[in-house]
């Protein structure tokens, strides 16, 4: 069967994990300590602050903007699992922990890459920003596919995912649905087109440590651990 034949039209709200300059907070665990409490307040906030119409160089200027989430991907190129650099690719996750064993993941190479310009330090922390977001549009599902083209899950080539993203971008399909190489049990969802992607809610601030001794990451939300990978 052919690697593209499952098409869905997918609609779910889906987790982007980025890098964050503030301390590892929620924005109301002050007000609450159930986190339920938490996620009713982030609904709540999003339906009475909505963004402003026409107001690109307004919203860039404020941390909590949709560019932070959506748009940067798509103004800068980089290469990564399904993209050489010349198309732009947008990653997000189907579940929080998914999104944390993918960037712990690249945490972690970021430093193993650079050794030289951490010596003489034990640990190395640095805080990350997850919000949900309202992906919708027509998809291309490679998610049970990794059996008959393992190529998918490499954990270190990926060229042949680059030549998927590179047709897909090319030909304007917007979506992908694939398994994650970090987290077997994960799903990702790769965007070609950021006119699928609305909606953004601030989720949760994490803290993720790396341990230099044993190359541990120990992440925490608040003053509580959440993982140690």
């Amino acid at each position: 069967m052919s690697l593209f034949a499952v098409i869905v039209d997918y609609s779910e709200d889906v987790f982007r994990n980025i890098r964050s300059v503030k301390p590892s907070q929620n924005l109301f665990d002050d007000l609450s300590e159930d986190a339920d409490n938490w996620e009713a307040a982030n609904t709540l906030e999003a339906i009475t602050h909505l963004p402003l119409e026409n107001s690109q160089l307004i919203q860039r200027g404020f941390e909590y903007s949709e560019n932070s989430f959506i748009d940067y991907p798509f103004e800068n190129l980089t290469a990564s699992r399904f993209s050489d650099g010349q198309n732009p690719c947008w990653y997000a996750s189907e579940t929080l922990e998914t999104t944390i064993y993918e960037t712990v993941y690249h945490f972690k190479k970021e430093i193993t890459d650079s050794p030289e310009a951490f010596n003489g330090e034990k640990q190395i922390p640095v805080d990350r920003r997850i919000a949900k977001i309202a992906c919708i549009g027509i998809t291309i599902d490679l998610s049970s596919k990794t059996e008959e083209y393992p190529w998918l899950l490499d954990p270190i080539n990926y060229s042949r995912c680059q030549e998927v993203g590179k047709r897909v971008a090319k030909e304007g399909h917007p979506l992908l649905r694939v398994r994650s190489a970090r987290h077997l049990e994960g799903i990702n969802i790769v965007a070609f087109k950021s006119n699928v992607l609305s909606n953004v809610r601030e989720h949760c601030f994490l803290k993720y440590t790396l341990n230099l001794d044993n190359m541990e990451v120990t992440v925490t939300r608040g003053e509580a651990p959440v993982l140690i990978i």
